[in-house]
């Protein structure tokens, strides 16, 4: 999964012009965070209450890919 992400993202760099590129991981999904990590993504933030699943308000970690 990492070596796919690394691709899309420098794609959409390259093709785009992208100078920055973000996700949201939610807290307790700690493979998706370390996947994104491992391609060069820095945790920004932490957004509480940010998403809504199955009616309730659940926080959410902010990465932030940069050029």
């Amino acid at each position: 999964m990492t070596g796919v992400v690394q691709r899309v993202c420098q794609h959409a760099i390259d093709e785009f012009g992208l100078v920055k590129i973000t996700a949201h991981v939610f807290p307790h999904n700690l493979v998706s965070a370390r996947v994104l990590e491992k391609c060069g993504f820095q945790e920004e933030g932490f957004l509480r209450k940010h998403f809504v699943k199955d009616g309730k308000f659940i926080n959410a970690r902010l990465f932030g890919l940069l050029k």
